[in-house]
């Protein structure tokens, strides 16, 4: 039996703090030593330095893909057999997160909604006089994705709202050349759907990346 959602729920996937820090650059050349007098030849040295600072981007895949919307999606014959399943399923969003020389990384992944319960990922409604709150599951993996994973925790490991999990390695050249090195799925329970009124739900997810 299929089921049309009665919501529309709209979710914006922003790219939180895409954090590049701007590196400084310093080269200092100084006049270290003066060559000696001589008939024949004379030398003269400069000590030349520089420092590179940390560098670190997380770009999407996608310059285009600036929202993600579960707008009438159809909660049965989601699952690759055409059975009904408890979970609706997002595509995956993938993103770029450069460091400078690959080294570590660490995220926190946010959501906007900040009226409920902390650690938990929530749609709210937009609509007036509607007040519920649709909680939702954020995974992520920073192997290649896999949208036809049905359960959950398959695609990789389950968020925490505003939770910082350090133990990534970034990609040593920007944008990745094309290997995206972070995937981003979410996913609702069927039974959340079908106990939320009538209205639209949205929130807004940020991807903060840090150097470790």
């Amino acid at each position: 039996m299929k089921m049309k959602m009665k919501m529309k729920m709209k979710m914006k996937l922003k790219q939180a703090a895409l954090a590049i820090a701007i590196y400084t650059m310093t080269v200092n050349v100084f006049a270290a030593s003066d060559g000696t007098l001589s008939a024949t030849n004379s030398t003269a040295t400069l000590a030349v330095s520089m420092e590179v600072k940390d560098m670190i981007q997380i770009t999407s895949d996608d310059a285009s893909d600036t929202a993600f919307s579960f707008a009438d999606a159809t909660i049965s014959d989601v699952a690759a057999d055409g059975s009904e399943t408890a979970v609706v399923r997002s595509g995956a969003e993938e993103f770029c997160v450069f460091v400078n020389g690959g080294g570590g990384y660490q995220l926190t992944i946010s959501d906007s909604n900040t009226a409920v319960t902390s650690g938990v990922f929530n749609l709210a409604s937009t609509t007036t006089g509607v007040t519920d709150n649709i909680p939702f599951q954020v995974t992520y993996t920073a192997a290649g994705k896999d949208a036809t994973q049905a359960k959950l925790t398959a695609r990789g490991t389950n968020a925490v709202d505003g939770t910082l999990v350090t133990g990534f390695s970034g990609y040593s050249a920007r944008f990745c050349e094309g290997a995206n090195n972070l995937a981003i799925w979410v996913d609702l329970l069927e039974s959340d759907m079908l106990n939320a009124d009538t209205a639209e739900y949205s929130t807004t997810l940020s991807f903060l990346v840090a150097v470790e």
